[in-house]
C-alpha cells in the first residue's frame, strides 16, 4: 500500500492482491483501490489512475480516452451528491483484457438538495 499526499490530501492507493510478476503491466485478478476526499479538486487523481492503468494494460488511446471520460462522469455525479466531507472510493478491477471500474460515496438524500427536506425527513 502506498501513501501519498496530493495538495494537502492522502491518497491512498492499494493493491490488495499482490503481483508476482516483475512487469510493469497489472496483474490479472488485482484490484486497486482509491479513496480521496469527494471534491471536483481530486478528479484528476481517479483519471490518472485510470489511465496509467489502462496505458500498462496495452489499451488503445481511444479506449484509455473513454475510460477516463466514463470515470470522470461517474465521480464527478458522486461528488455532487456527496456529503460535505465525504470519502470517494474507486476500484478498479483489472482483467486481461478489461478493467471494471465502481465508485462510491456517502450521499445527501435527494430532497435535501433540493431543499425540501420536510420536519418528518424525506
Amino acid at each position: 500500500m502506498a501513501e501519498v499526499d496530493v495538495d494537502g490530501t492522502e491518497v491512498t492507493v492499494s493493491e490488495h492482491e499482490p503481483s508476482t510478476t516483475t512487469s510493469e503491466k497489472p496483474a490479472p485478478g488485482a484490484d486497486v483501490e482509491v479513496r480521496i476526499a469527494a471534491s471536483p479538486a481530486h478528479l484528476s487523481v481517479v483519471r490518472a489512475v485510470a489511465a496509467d492503468l489502462a496505458m500498462r494494460a496495452d489499451f488503445t488511446l481511444d479506449a484509455i480516452s473513454d475510460l477516463k471520460m466514463a470515470v470522470d462522469e461517474a465521480c464527478s455525479e458522486l461528488i455532487s451528491r456527496a456529503v460535505p466531507d465525504g470519502d470517494l472510493v474507486c476500484r478498479f478491477g483489472i482483467e486481461s483484457d478489461q478493467i471494471h471500474f465502481s465508485a462510491e460515496a456517502r450521499t445527501v438524500p435527494r430532497c435535501r438538495r433540493a431543499g425540501r427536506a420536510s420536519a418528518g425527513g424525506c
